[in-house]
């Protein structure tokens, strides 16, 4: 009878647990484009044997694809080949047919290859490319343009099969002029001086990567050799011209790698690391293996430091070395695994280097842009459309919590598996949490499940009483409420909270618990009547805040907070009162605060304060730039009272300062010379202190300046100086057929920062009908390729 009971419940609950009607289900965001690409061949080698043409840009090469049959009778190939005309192709040096479909190649072996065959194909080729290969200085007829030829991954310039996830080793022979020199992945194998005047070039990267991280460069360079403390040859290559920039752009390079190879507990994996800036550069930088490439308007002087230095993009891409190319993601659905990252570990550098507040600042520009995107939609981090601002600072604040839930210890345990049983691998994201529980034991699909494979953000509101527990104890009792709109697809947040109280004698305790339901109500013991309750101090849990207080809660927040954090969140929500009934802990606050995130905010705060003279002139005289800078930024109708005070600026040692400080003086005293002080300054980016000068000296009707300013609008210059010439001259409501042609030539530029800003400035340019007709003159006297015709159609004028 015991036996036959046994079987009977346990028929009962495979019924009800296995035979349900209705079984629970799990819902995900639609991912349309989380298949990987299907390869039937894996690529093994590639070989490019270039030559380079640059007034004409033609590339004339032979590319070496060995490969490995992954499919029985392969009966073709296929591989990407915009803007490129191939001549022949060689299979066991037979040759054989192929034809063209559009930016593809389909290439005919004479017999069904193999399987898994290992063969050479050769292709003899030739390129134009208008993309993917940039050409930069060759067209400029006035030589003041940096020469320079650059790609950061292999389109358009070389075919290569189009499997963005497969691993290779690559190796690159380039003939040129020898008045340039070559930069590309991997060892220096040769440079060769040929009887021609040109010189031979020859890397190879022996351990295998994906192909997209590949790179050329050519240009009029030199390079230093630096070395981490375990040896590893960091070959920073820098413009002979602006050596004393040297320092100032590669600070801090070798403790970078000595970081990482502390903190990821992997040595560096490559032979050697190189960089080099690029003229015109598309992005910030990009991470090619063994070689990562940035624009040139991060190789700076000191002045320029707080415009944008390079520690942070050159920290990010280093990572990369790591998380990006020893290992790799498949494809964009698991991108974060690259780019959050290198996010997160540029941030703890930051962090080791320059201290706790700047780590936390850059916290809250993570957080700004995570909700700029919230905004949009509610996309996963985990999602082939998710967006930079998801892969990149979004993945990066949820490391933060992933490694405040684990802890240290069993964080780098797990990071270290990861990258140790992933090396020269792809990844998914299921494989970080495999690594995660394989070698730590701890099960974090509930972590991943709400802020990887899901999207979306919790909204906490929060209030406490203070009571009496029925004993008569002190007691907080806290209100916790997610308030945020819920679906299938974004639930309630499972989240370990602390809650900081704080008490009149400057004194705080913590209480740790758990939330994970639409409202949570807790009691916590205290000693009496607490001052203000901090609600997850150190913005330890990526949310939004609905804190129900008194603003005498929050400006003793404000003025007592342990972590500046916590006192700018505090600042922050001081911003809804009127100035009279803050102003007084603003200026208590600002007087006593270290950090210029919570300077630079109450100086936002009583900008328009006619009572807040005094801690103007404290701001302007600080020797922060960042202070100085929210003090140009917010005061831009500068009082007649501090304006002796605010025209020391003109001299300050931030190029931006001095530039908004110049145009903010000038403006607010027409009357006043503020030029003369400044005629000789340049500025950097863009030139951006001359250009704005040379605007409001046309603006004062100093006409003969005009020509420059027009000059540096056309292709002679960067980018950024053709951007700001181009505003300058919209400010003034200028324009001349030098300018019309200048803006044509931006427009259809392959940058595309340059192009979208000669195309807003058209268009605000064609309200007015006479420039209308102007550009209508222009293009009829052009020629123009197909391409451009119908990008020009586009503008709609």
């Amino acid at each position: 009878m015991k036996i036959i009971f046994v079987t009977v419940v346990f028929l009962a609950f495979c019924t009800e647990f296995f035979g349900q009607s209705n079984p629970k289900s799990e819902s995900y965001p639609f991912d349309a484009y989380k298949q990987p690409v299907d390869m039937t061949v894996d690529i093994i080698h590639i070989k490019g044997e270039l030559k380079i043409e640059p007034i004409g840009q033609v590339v004339d090469g032979i590319a070496t694809m060995s490969f490995r049959t992954l499919r029985p009778r392969v009966d073709s190939l296929i591989f990407h080949s915009p803007e490129i005309v191939i001549k022949s192709i060689k299979i066991k040096n037979d040759s054989i047919a192929f034809k063209i479909v559009g930016n593809q190649t389909i290439a005919y072996p004479k017999d069904n290859l193999d399987y898994q065959g290992v063969y050479e194909m050769v292709i003899d080729y030739r390129a134009t490319p208008t993309e993917g290969l940039y050409f930069t200085g060759w067209n400029d007829p006035s030589d003041r343009m940096r020469k320079q030829i650059w790609a950061h991954s292999p389109g358009n310039w070389m075919p290569f099969i189009n499997q963005k996830h497969d691993i290779l080793t690559s190796e690159f022979i380039v003939t040129f002029d020898s008045k340039y020199k070559v930069f590309s992945n991997g060892d220096r194998l040769m440079e060769r001086d040929n009887n021609d005047g040109t010189k031979t070039w020859h890397y190879k990267l022996d351990k295998p990567h994906v192909v997209y991280l590949i790179c050329l460069v050519i240009g009029e360079y030199d390079y230093r050799t630096l070395h981490s403390k375990s040896g590893v040859p960091l070959e920073m290559w820098y413009y002979p011209d602006l050596a004393d920039r040297f320092e100032t752009t590669y600070m801090h390079m070798e403790a970078m790698v000595d970081f990482f190879e502390e903190e990821i507990g992997i040595k560096y994996p490559w032979s050697i690391y190189r960089q080099a800036p690029l003229n015109n550069y598309l992005y910030g930088g990009m991470e090619t293996t063994t070689a990562t490439v940035f624009g040139d308007y991060m190789y700076i002087d000191p002045r320029a430091w707080w415009m944008r230095n390079y520690v942070n993009v050159n920290v990010h891409e280093l990572n990369h070395q790591w998380f990006g190319n020893l290992i790799s993601h498949l494809n964009n659905k698991h991108v974060w695994l690259t780019e959050s990252f290198a996010t997160y570990y540029a941030k703890i550098f930051e962090r080791e280097i320059f201290g706790e507040d700047y780590y936390q600042w850059e916290r809250v520009k993570e957080y700004e842009r995570t909700m700029h995107a919230a905004k949009v939609n509610d996309l996963p981090v985990g999602h082939s459309q998710g967006g930079t601002d998801r892969w990149y600072p979004k993945g990066s604040l949820v490391l933060d919590m992933m490694r405040n839930f684990m802890g240290d210890t069993l964080f780098r345990t797990a990071f270290k598996y990861y990258a140790e049983q992933h090396s020269h691998k792809v990844t998914e994201t299921y494989d970080l949490l495999k690594a995660i529980r394989e070698s730590t034991g701890m099960a974090l699909d509930w972590f991943f499940d709400q802020w990887i494979l899901r999207g979306g953000e919790p909204h906490f509101q929060f209030k406490w009483d203070y009571t009496k527990s029925s004993d008569g104890a002190n007691i907080i009792r806290c209100d916790i409420a997610q308030v945020h709109p819920t679906s299938e697809l974004i639930g309630y947040f499972k989240v370990p909270l602390r809650l900081d109280v704080y008490y009149k004698d400057g004194k705080s305790e913590s209480f740790n618990t758990w939330v994970d339901s639409n409202l949570a109500v807790r009691d916590f013991p205290v000693r009496e009547k607490p001052l203000f309750l901090i609600f997850d101090p150190e913005r330890k849990i990526l949310k939004k805040l609905r804190n129900i207080r008194d603003i005498e809660q929050i400006k003793a927040q404000a003025l007592m907070a342990k972590n500046m954090i916590d006192r700018y969140d505090a600042v922050l929500e001081l911003d809804k009162f009127p100035i009279d009934d803050k102003r007084a802990t603003l200026h208590k606050a600002f007087k006593q605060e270290k950090y210029q995130l919570v300077k630079s905010e109450i100086i936002r705060q009583i900008a328009n304060d006619d009572k807040s003279y005094d801690i103007f002139v404290q701001a302007i005289n600080s020797g922060d730039e960042w202070v100085v800078r929210s003090v140009v930024t917010n005061i831009t109708k500068v009082p007649q009272k501090l304006e002796k005070e605010y025209r020391k600026i003109l001299t300050d040692s931030c190029y931006i300062n001095v530039e908004k400080s110049l145009e903010n003086l000038t403006k607010s005293f027409p009357d006043k010379d503020y030029l003369t002080q400044t005629k000789d300054e340049i500025g950097w980016r863009g030139k951006n202190i001359r250009i704005k000068w040379i605007e409001l000296a046309i603006a004062k009707g100093q006409q003969e300046f005009t020509a420059e300013l027009v000059d540096y609008t056309s292709i002679s210059f960067d980018f950024e100086t053709r951007i700001n010439a181009f505003n300058a001259l919209l400010n003034l409501k200028y324009y001349d057929r030098h300018v019309v042609s200048n803006l044509i030539s931006a427009y259809l530029d392959w940058q595309f920062k340059l192009s979208n800003s000669a195309k807003e400035v058209m268009l605000k340019f064609a309200e007015n009908e006479k420039f209308k007709t102007a550009i209508k003159n222009y293009l009829k006297q052009q020629e123009f390729t197909e391409k451009q015709r119908v990008k020009i159609e586009r503008l709609g004028l």
